[in-house]
């Protein structure tokens, strides 16, 4: 749920689509930007590749269905730490 990841931020986000069709080319772009604002992240943080299922069997393969695999980089929040006198003896 949204309770457990308020403690983190995104620090990267990686996508693969594997596709038949449509070819993905022209709109890696876009997708990166919106995948970016939708996460509130930069662009540079986000990965989109797109690749066939080649050799794939089922309706992935004869290109009936598409899967987006995600792999997302989260960093815990830090409290900024209180900088007591002692800290620096």
């Amino acid at each position: 749920t949204l309770e457990l990841i308020k403690d983190y931020t995104i620090e990267h986000i990686d996508c693969t689509v594997i596709l038949e069709q449509p070819k993905l080319q022209g709109y890696v772009s876009a997708i990166r930007i919106s995948i970016s604002e939708a996460c509130s992240i930069p662009f540079e943080h986000v990965s989109v590749k797109a690749k066939t299922a080649d050799g794939l069997l089922g309706e992935l393969g004869q290109g009936l269905a598409i899967m987006a695999q995600v792999v997302v980089l989260l960093k815990h929040r830090q409290e900024p730490e209180e900088q007591s006198p002692d800290r620096w003896l």
